[in-house]
This record gives structure tokens, C-alpha cells and sequence, in this order.
């Protein structure tokens, strides 16, 4: 009898894990996307210091230190440094839920972060969205209870994580890549002036022509790894909004986890060849 007892309590947390291994994958896949962030060279503070910096030298102004002020700036970046360790928390927390490392997991995390956050352009309803999520909790058992556990974790996350993914795929699009278009607009100004200027000599503004298609370049790279990150983010967001409302049964979950991956791997191949 004793024997019987010990079989089932190996094989139990076996099955636990097989059943949730599709939101396994789907969990260590978000992560790996998101880790994706990291390739990003380019931020709000970045763009302001450089604009500070290209407006000094286009003023030939020479000083021991430089001044810039750049401290709304270095706010925008911590607020998208908080929804990505949001969205990060999340699915480190779903990948250790499905994979059997935890048995209890609390967003008191994530909701300590989005707190201090300064969210003053958000509607109350949405201020209250972020604190939910932290108020969703699993306390987790083993076999199939735990499966059911697990999705109804993802579910009741959902519209939060929707939330949270929305509001960084808009500062990334609008406010980011906004602020890029500018400064590209503010080289072409520059630079086209340097170019008919009748004092400069003609390999004088070969050199001007040079570094402002450098500085292009260099702004179509930022784009683009912009773009393909802006894309992951979207492929997550809608792929676990799809995925919260199936069944974990039968073969269907598991298809769209595999075309996910196959997305994302295309994604992090194109991030491998704009680092080269």
C-alpha cells in the first residue's frame, strides 16, 4: 500500500508538468522575446543627450562640462523600463507556475513598480487594471487542479497584460520612434545648410555629406530594431489574449505556441542581422 502511495506521488507532479508544458513554452518564448529589449541602443534619454550634444558642436559651443537636461527625458525610459519589468515578472512567474517550480505566485512585485510609476496620463480605470494584476494570485496543487489553476491565472491576467503591452507598444511607436523621425529632420536641416554654404570648399562638404548619411544609417538601424521589437511585443500581446480563452486540451493550443515560435525565431534572426 505504502508502495502504491509513493508511485502516485512521483507520477503526479510528472503529469502536472506534461499537461502545462504548451504554457511552458509559451511562457520561456515570451521571455526570450522580451529579452529582445535588450538589443535596443536607443532611448529618450539617449536622444536627448545626443541632441544636446549636436546642438553645442553645430554652435561651436566649448564648455568643461557639459549641461544637458535631460530629466523628463531619463523619466520617460523608467516608465518603459517599468512596463517591460511588468510584463517580464508576469511570465517568469507563468513560466515557474507551469513548470512546477512554485507552488505560490503574487504580482506584489509588479504592482509596487507601476505604484511609482507617475502614471498621470492613464484613466482611472486603467490605473485600476494595473493594481488587479497584482492582486491576482495562484496557490497552486498538483495534478489537473493545478492545470485549471494555471489558465484561469492567465485568463483573469489578460485584459491587464493587454493593458500594460498596449501602453508600451504606444510610447515605443508614437513617443520613440516620434522623437527619431525629429532628429533625423533636425540633421537634414543642419547639414543641408553646411552643404550649400558658398564658404565651404567642395571636399569640405563631401566630409558634411559623409556624416550626415552616417547619421542616417545610423537612424534607419534604431528604426528597424525599433519596428522588430515593437513586432514581438504585438505577437505576445495578441498571442496570449488568443491563448487565455482555449482550452489547454488537445492539439490546437499547442499549434499556436509552435507558430509563435516560428514568428518570433524570424524576428530574433532579423535583430541578429541589424546587430551586424
Amino acid at each position: 500500500m505504502m508502495k502504491g502511495w509513493a508511485l502516485c506521488l512521483l507520477i503526479c507532479p510528472f503529469l502536472a508538468c506534461t499537461s502545462l508544458k504548451p504554457i511552458q513554452l509559451f511562457s520561456e518564448e515570451a521571455l526570450k522575446g522580451l529579452q529582445q529589449f535588450h538589443e535596443l541602443d536607443y532611448s529618450f534619454t539617449k536622444s536627448c543627450l545626443d541632441d544636446c550634444r549636436f546642438t553645442k558642436i553645430s554652435q561651436y559651443e566649448i564648455e568643461r562640462s557639459i549641461n544637458c537636461s535631460c530629466s523628463e527625458y531619463e523619466r520617460a525610459d523608467t516608465l518603459v523600463r517599468d512596463l517591460y519589468l511588468a510584463l517580464t515578472d508576469y511570465y517568469d512567474g507563468l513560466y515557474r507556475l507551469s513548470s512546477g517550480e512554485l507552488i505560490r505566485y503574487q504580482l506584489d512585485g509588479t504592482a509596487a513598480v507601476l505604484e511609482g510609476a507617475n502614471w498621470n496620463q492613464l484613466e482611472p480605470e486603467q490605473l485600476n487594471a494595473y493594481q488587479k494584476l497584482s492582486e491576482i494570485g495562484l496557490n497552486a496543487v498538483a495534478g489537473k487542479y493545478r492545470k485549471n489553476k494555471v489558465t484561469q491565472y492567465m485568463h483573469e491576467a489578460d485584459p491587464h497584460i493587454m493593458l500594460i503591452s498596449e501602453k508600451l507598444l504606444f510610447i515605443l511607436k508614437e513617443n520613440l520612434l516620434g522623437m527619431l523621425e525629429i532628429q533625423e529632420e533636425s540633421w537634414y536641416m543642419y547639414y543641408k545648410a553646411q552643404v550649400i554654404d558658398p564658404g565651404l570648399n567642395s571636399m569640405e562638404k563631401e566630409v558634411v555629406t559623409e556624416k550626415y548619411y552616417q547619421l542616417m544609417d545610423q537612424g534607419t538601424r534604431i528604426s528597424e530594431k525599433t519596428l522588430v521589437l515593437i513586432r514581438i511585443l504585438e505577437i505576445l500581446s495578441s498571442q496570449h489574449q488568443a491563448l487565455s480563452a482555449m482550452k489547454l486540451n488537445g492539439d490546437f493550443f499547442e499549434d499556436e505556441v509552435r507558430s509563435m515560435t516560428n514568428s518570433l525565431n524570424d524576428l530574433h534572426y532579423a535583430l541578429e542581422q541589424l546587430k551586424q
